[in-house]
């Protein structure tokens, strides 16, 4: 999942609000016990639900892109030809067990040399998505560079597009995103295991003592 810039303000702001209004509750001298651990649930649960949303709304329009680049970068977009679409699906194939960028080069090299571009584009995609893991990212990433060094200015800035939103989703980015969206639970409703029965009055929170009196 990667949040673009207007998703992250977004969601910067409701927890920036979610924790201003909590504070609120804990200052209201108006509400009991009992029912200030009920504004507190609903608040949390309200927060969490819009933050959902625009997560699930960000990860959807992420994947819709990335899907839409992929193609672009390394697929037959637009094509008609069923010829043309089972080359492309039958290069995907061959290189599905490539286990080295080494292996993958001198394919590439081959492919470059006989104009296979199906081949070219099916090595490249393999070798993108090879790139951030294991021992060997840097050589798949020098294999993806000599694909995209061959492309034209808007495979180029397509390719661009899709290297940010690589970035935008690596582990790092994930571990920034969860951080920021994961509102924390009120201490006070620590022991509820069910914060939405507490939020919506399903839970019986018990009869206040004269301590939880307002």
């Amino acid at each position: 999942m990667a949040l673009d810039d207007t998703s992250f303000a977004r969601i910067k702001k409701l927890v920036t609000d979610y924790h201003a209004k909590i504070g609120d509750v804990r200052n209201d001298d108006n509400l009991s016990a009992t029912g200030q651990r009920r504004a507190l649930a609903k608040l949390h649960v309200t927060y969490r639900d819009e933050i959902k949303g625009i997560r699930d709304n960000a990860n959807a329009a992420y994947q819709d892109r990335k899907g839409y680049l992929m193609g672009e970068v390394f697929g037959v977009h637009g094509a008609t030809n069923p010829a043309e679409i089972m080359a492309m699906r039958d290069a995907m194939t061959r290189v599905a067990d490539i286990a080295t960028p080494d292996q993958a080069r001198r394919l590439f090299q081959q492919a470059h040399l006989t104009g296979d571009e199906y081949m070219r584009r099916a090595i490249a995609a393999h070798a993108f998505s090879q790139r951030s893991g294991g021992p060997f990212g840097g050589a798949w990433e020098q294999v993806f560079t000599d694909y995209a060094g061959t492309q034209d200015e808007r495979r180029q800035g397509h390719i661009a597009e899709l290297d940010q939103l690589h970035q935008a989703d690596s582990k790092r980015a994930r571990f920034q995103e969860q951080i920021l969206c994961g509102i924390s639970r009120p201490t006070e409703l620590d022991g509820y295991g069910d914060i939405d029965s507490v939020a919506t009055g399903t839970t019986d929170l018990g009869i206040e003592t004269e301590g939880d009196a307002a």
